[in-house]
């Protein structure tokens, strides 16, 4: 396994980010529910979903799920272009930013 070729301090820092990364997924949950459940149920909340109300849940998660991923491979693609570009020489370090920055907070 590669975690035992880790020192003490990295393997704390993996465990670090790991928990970060989970909490990360959770709080794009809550985010996701929170949004869909207010646009699918906009009204008080009764004993059970009914059918129309399950499909807009789904259908609304579906979009979220595909949107971010498409967004991501978007931000991907252009943090590896800008990448590139530092590598050849056409842009300095220095103007780099994080592409990611403000589109998941």
């Amino acid at each position: 396994m590669a975690d035992m070729n880790l020192s003490g301090e990295q393997q704390q820092q993996l465990a670090v980010m790991q928990i970060a990364e989970l909490m990360k997924n959770q709080k794009e949950m809550l985010k996701l529910t929170s949004k869909c459940y207010q646009k699918c149920q906009p009204g008080a909340p009764g004993k059970s979903l009914g059918s129309s109300e399950k499909s807009c849940l789904w259908r609304c998660s579906q979009r979220w799920t595909e949107s971010k991923y498409f967004l991501n491979q978007y931000l991907m693609s252009q943090a590896q272009a800008q990448k590139e570009d530092v590598v050849d020489g056409t842009v300095p370090l220095k103007s780099v930013k994080d592409p990611t920055e403000g589109y998941f907070a």
